[in-house]
Protein backbone atom coordinates (compact mmCIF):
# COMPACT_ATOMS: atom_id res chain seq x y z
CA UNK A 1 0.00 0.00 0.00
CA UNK A 2 0.87 3.58 -0.45
CA UNK A 3 1.39 6.31 1.90
CA UNK A 4 -1.45 7.75 0.51
CA UNK A 5 -3.60 4.99 1.36
CA UNK A 6 -2.92 4.74 4.73
CA UNK A 7 -3.73 8.35 5.25
CA UNK A 8 -7.19 7.37 4.35
CA UNK A 9 -7.70 4.10 6.44
CA UNK A 10 -6.13 5.48 9.61
CA UNK A 11 -8.94 6.38 12.60
CA UNK A 12 -9.29 10.10 13.24
CA UNK A 13 -7.90 10.58 16.95
CA UNK A 14 -11.25 11.28 19.14
CA UNK A 15 -11.16 14.14 21.74
CA UNK A 16 -12.52 14.20 24.92
CA UNK A 17 -12.03 17.47 26.38
CA UNK A 18 -14.70 20.12 25.17
CA UNK A 19 -13.27 22.59 21.90
CA UNK A 20 -14.61 25.58 24.47
CA UNK A 21 -15.50 24.04 28.33
CA UNK A 22 -17.89 25.81 30.16
CA UNK A 23 -16.11 24.23 33.51
CA UNK A 24 -12.90 25.95 34.64
CA UNK A 25 -11.58 22.85 35.75
CA UNK A 26 -10.76 21.17 32.33
CA UNK A 27 -7.57 24.48 32.36
CA UNK A 28 -6.07 21.38 34.59
CA UNK A 29 -6.46 18.40 32.04
CA UNK A 30 -5.40 17.65 28.79
CA UNK A 31 -6.91 14.98 26.29
CA UNK A 32 -5.18 11.76 26.47
CA UNK A 33 -6.15 12.06 22.71
CA UNK A 34 -7.66 8.00 23.53
CA UNK A 35 -11.94 8.78 23.24
CA UNK A 36 -11.81 7.87 26.30
CA UNK A 37 -9.45 9.57 29.20
CA UNK A 38 -8.08 13.04 30.33
CA UNK A 39 -4.99 13.32 31.91
CA UNK A 40 -4.06 15.64 35.10
CA UNK A 41 -1.84 18.67 34.38
CA UNK A 42 -0.49 19.30 37.91
CA UNK A 43 -0.49 15.44 38.12
CA UNK A 44 2.41 15.36 34.94
CA UNK A 45 4.16 18.58 36.02
CA UNK A 46 5.28 15.51 38.90
CA UNK A 47 6.06 12.78 37.03
CA UNK A 48 2.75 11.37 38.08
CA UNK A 49 0.16 10.40 35.04
CA UNK A 50 -3.53 10.62 36.56
CA UNK A 51 -5.80 9.56 34.13
CA UNK A 52 -9.60 9.69 34.55
CA UNK A 53 -12.32 8.57 31.91
CA UNK A 54 -14.79 10.94 30.89
CA UNK A 55 -18.37 9.86 30.22
CA UNK A 56 -20.54 12.86 27.87
CA UNK A 57 -18.30 15.36 29.10
CA UNK A 58 -18.89 15.23 32.66
CA UNK A 59 -16.56 16.93 35.04
CA UNK A 60 -17.54 15.46 38.78
CA UNK A 61 -14.29 13.25 38.66
CA UNK A 62 -11.65 15.93 37.97
CA UNK A 63 -13.84 18.55 40.27
CA UNK A 64 -13.13 15.73 42.84
CA UNK A 65 -9.52 15.13 41.50
CA UNK A 66 -8.34 18.63 42.09
CA UNK A 67 -10.51 19.31 45.32
CA UNK A 68 -8.89 16.39 46.94
CA UNK A 69 -5.48 16.14 45.42
CA UNK A 70 -4.83 20.06 44.21
CA UNK A 71 -6.13 21.88 47.22
CA UNK A 72 -4.07 25.48 46.40
CA UNK A 73 -5.33 24.98 42.67
CA UNK A 74 -9.25 24.23 44.09
CA UNK A 75 -8.81 27.41 45.88
CA UNK A 76 -7.82 29.37 42.68
CA UNK A 77 -10.89 27.07 40.83
CA UNK A 78 -13.77 28.07 43.22
CA UNK A 79 -12.22 31.48 42.62
CA UNK A 80 -12.49 31.76 39.12
CA UNK A 81 -15.94 30.00 39.35
CA UNK A 82 -17.13 32.84 41.79
CA UNK A 83 -16.23 35.48 39.48
CA UNK A 84 -17.55 34.18 36.91
CA UNK A 85 -20.63 33.39 38.34
CA UNK A 86 -21.17 37.20 39.71
CA UNK A 87 -20.27 38.59 36.14
CA UNK A 88 -22.92 36.42 34.77
CA UNK A 89 -25.09 38.06 37.71
CA UNK A 90 -24.38 41.23 36.51
CA UNK A 91 -25.18 40.46 32.85
CA UNK A 92 -28.24 38.99 33.55
CA UNK A 93 -29.59 42.27 35.61
CA UNK A 94 -28.58 44.27 32.99
CA UNK A 95 -30.30 42.04 30.35
CA UNK A 96 -33.57 42.60 32.51
CA UNK A 97 -33.13 45.80 32.85
CA UNK A 98 -32.78 46.93 29.30
CA UNK A 99 -36.33 44.83 28.38
CA UNK A 100 -37.95 46.19 31.54
CA UNK A 101 -37.11 49.55 30.16
CA UNK A 102 -38.27 48.84 26.44
CA UNK A 103 -40.91 46.42 27.33
CA UNK A 104 -44.13 48.35 27.97
CA UNK A 105 -45.25 47.38 31.22
CA UNK A 106 -48.61 45.18 31.73
CA UNK A 107 -51.57 45.77 32.91
CA UNK A 108 -51.18 43.90 36.02
CA UNK A 109 -47.68 45.61 37.05
CA UNK A 110 -49.47 48.87 36.60
CA UNK A 111 -51.86 47.82 38.97
CA UNK A 112 -49.94 46.47 41.59
CA UNK A 113 -47.65 49.65 41.10
CA UNK A 114 -50.94 51.94 41.65
CA UNK A 115 -52.48 50.26 43.78
CA UNK A 116 -49.13 50.19 46.72
CA UNK A 117 -50.35 53.21 48.42
CA UNK A 118 -51.65 53.59 52.04
CA UNK A 119 -55.63 52.60 51.59
CA UNK A 120 -56.59 55.45 53.45
CA UNK A 121 -54.35 58.16 52.11
CA UNK A 122 -55.22 61.06 49.38
CA UNK A 123 -53.53 59.49 46.63
CA UNK A 124 -56.10 56.83 46.65
CA UNK A 125 -58.88 59.15 46.72
CA UNK A 126 -57.36 60.57 43.97
CA UNK A 127 -57.07 57.29 42.38
CA UNK A 128 -60.94 56.71 43.83
CA UNK A 129 -61.97 59.55 41.71
CA UNK A 130 -60.14 58.89 38.73
CA UNK A 131 -61.45 55.67 38.79
CA UNK A 132 -64.97 56.94 39.57
CA UNK A 133 -64.87 59.52 36.03
CA UNK A 134 -63.39 56.80 34.12
CA UNK A 135 -66.63 54.62 34.57
CA UNK A 136 -68.57 57.48 34.01
CA UNK A 137 -69.71 57.72 37.81
CA UNK A 138 -71.15 61.09 39.28
CA UNK A 139 -71.16 62.39 42.49
CA UNK A 140 -74.08 62.72 44.73
CA UNK A 141 -74.72 63.66 48.40
CA UNK A 142 -72.49 61.84 50.28
CA UNK A 143 -71.69 58.91 47.48
CA UNK A 144 -71.86 58.16 44.27
CA UNK A 145 -74.25 56.63 41.92
CA UNK A 146 -73.90 55.49 38.23
CA UNK A 147 -75.22 57.73 35.01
Amino acid sequence: TSTRDTCYTMNPVKKVKPKNPKSKVWNYFNDALDGEHVLCNICAEIGKETKYKIKDGETTSLRNHVQNIHGPEWADLKSQEKMRDADKLKENKAKRRRNEDTQQPSVQKMFHKLTLVDPQGAVQKKYDRFLLELLGCRKQRGGYYGS
